[in-house]
């Protein structure tokens, strides 16, 4: 219809749309010649971030498209895509969110579209371009703050855009980047390997499975605060258009996940869809930690054989490269300093990267047996 309606004021309408005279008037029948829709006038537009799941493993060979392209899809839109890997047998695992996704997907791999459908990963940047766009109901921030003792407290507030009544809930969910860890269970089964099943971003040059020692898993999911569907009664049964809310999650971080890597993701979810709605992460604020910057990294001994000590570094993350880059060790610092051990590393030059958020030190030592 050529005709606009403006909705100068906050509130719900109600449209309702009818023809007549139906062939002339010869059609008897009036109870389908109407249609009525309600509307709700909003004071802003939220900014909405795309939440993809990737259901994958590491027995799956056909799953390192989903790694191609979960990768894809965020580094070219980092600021409103939400890529979460979520894991299933296989020691990345998480139990609760890999049994909710299991209500959801059909087969390996498959990405989750906020909850709304499921594709294969190759269809991510179609789903974009459907999806962005999408009202997302509510403007989300969140602050994760982070102690000495990996004690975290994230508060979730969001600004509704729309007035809500039903079941709504929050969640929050914890993802690892760079996770590396050269044992059984973390090789990648690769079905491109060699090239019959055409290119895959390099997965056709490597041999199936990919070592351990060579994979780094982005995205992985390794909590889901408030449960698959979030946490109950987070938020209130009627919600005003305008409104504030906000709720807390705790936790502690394991000592085994590196903290450096990790980012904190508020979902806000439809419990009575299951969709989410929409999304915002960040990155963790240390509490009780100078800031890297301003301290003097002590590397010893240089040259050093046997091992290496690094310290003042409690609360950073630490990384041992070779001269080609290649990481080769990596922990978070959860003490002041730690030690590395070299014994079964070739002599010559090194690098340790010490780095927490956007600050990164670099030392050079030679490793010398």
């Amino acid at each position: 219809m050529p005709s606009q309606f403006s909705l100068s004021t906050i509130g719900e309408y109600s449209v309702k749309i009818w023809i007549s005279e139906i062939n002339g008037g010869a059609d008897n029948d009036s109870t389908n010649n109407e249609l009525s829709a309600d509307v709700q006038a909003v004071p802003f537009i939220p900014e909405h971030n795309l939440v993809i799941e990737e259901a994958s493993g590491t027995w799956c060979g056909w799953c390192v498209r989903g790694i191609v392209y979960m990768d894809s899809i965020y580094n070219a839109h980092p600021g409103s895509v939400i890529p979460i890997a979520v894991h299933s047998n296989d020691p990345m695992e998480n139990a609760v969110y890999n049994d909710g996704i299991q209500t959801i997907i059909s087969g390996y791999p498959s990405t989750v579209i906020d909850r709304k459908y499921t594709s294969d990963p190759d269809e991510v940047f179609s789903n974009y371009n459907a999806n962005i766009t999408d009202f997302g109901f509510a403007t989300l921030s969140i602050e994760a703050v982070v102690d000495e003792n990996r004690n975290m407290t994230a508060e979730i507030t969001a600004v509704f855009a729309a007035s809500l009544e039903g079941d709504y809930r929050f969640a929050l969910v914890l993802t690892e980047n760079n996770v590396h860890k050269d044992s059984t269970g973390y090789d990648q089964v690769n079905y491109y390997s060699g090239g019959p099943a055409g290119s895959m971003g390099g997965f056709e040059n490597l041999p199936d499975p990919v070592p351990a020692a060579d994979m780094y898993y982005n995205f992985v999911a390794r909590e889901i605060l408030g449960g698959f569907t979030g946490e109950a009664n987070s938020l209130p049964p009627v919600i005003m258009a305008n409104s504030i809310h906000d709720y807390t999650f705790n936790y502690t971080i394991p000592d085994e996940y590196n903290a450096g890597e990790i980012k904190a993701i508020a979902l806000l979810i439809d419990n009575q869809t299951g969709q989410i709605m929409n999304a915002k992460a960040t990155a963790f604020i240390y509490t009780g930690i100078s800031e890297l910057s301003e301290r003097k990294i002590n590397v010893y001994p240089n040259p050093a054989c046997n091992v290496i000590n690094v310290s003042n570094i409690k609360g950073a993350n630490v990384q041992l490269a070779d001269m080609l880059g290649r990481v080769i060790h990596e922990e978070h610092a959860g003490s002041n300093s730690i030690q590395i051990d070299i014994n079964n590393y070739k002599p010559g030059i090194y690098f340790i990267k010490v780095y927490n958020g956007d600050t990164v030190k670099v030392i050079k030592v030679l490793v010398d047996m």
